[in-house]
């Protein structure tokens, strides 16, 4: 690509990237780009015109903890009675700098935090089961009253997430917690 093409495809240059936009900036302006700039241009233009190859899916299995925010956008949006705090990643579809887009479902495996609400489980029974007492009740699970039911209610909520099923998110990097 000649210095005139590239000063002509800057000038049309409609994308996002900064560089480019302040040389159009610069161009539009009347100024005049240095040797290396209109290299440097060239081929970032090249590169942007390129079509960006298709990310595959990767299978993975990773527990999430997400803020509240978002915990509360995917209530909103999946119309669940709680907000799902521990997610389990299934499958990666792809990334950015800013986030992640996966197919998730709620956790089933042993948490640190409510599955529903995020708060930090303090009694021997809530952290056997991962839930406390009022969130079990949100879930419509029968919580347990005595450590002899964590099988029964292990395999109640597993039931229940498989009703509830998975879902396929963009999850913004800023709003997990840990586990990303």
């Amino acid at each position: 690509m000649t210095a005139i093409e590239t000063v002509e495809k800057l000038k049309e240059y409609k994308g996002s990237f900064s560089f480019l936009v302040d040389l159009r900036n610069k161009v539009i302006r009347g100024k005049q780009l240095s040797p290396a700039q209109i290299a440097s241009a060239a081929k970032c233009l090249e590169r942007d015109s390129q079509p960006k190859p298709a990310q595959q899916s990767v299978k993975v299995s990773k527990d999430i903890v997400v803020k509240k925010w978002f915990a509360r956008t995917l209530q909103k949006e999946r119309g669940l009675e709680f907000a799902p705090f521990t997610l389990t990643i299934t499958e990666i579809h792809g990334e950015s700098a800013r986030a992640v887009k996966a197919t998730v479902k709620m956790t089933s495996g042993e948490v640190s935090v409510c599955r529903c609400c995020g708060a930090a489980l303090k009694d021997e029974k809530s952290q056997a089961t991962g839930l406390g007492p009022v969130c079990s009740k949100k879930l419509g699970v029968k919580y347990i009253t005595n450590m002899a039911d964590v099988t029964r209610f292990k395999a109640d909520l597993a039931k229940r997430i498989a009703d509830i099923g998975s879902f396929e998110v963009w999850i913004p990097r800023s709003q997990v917690v840990s586990g990303l």
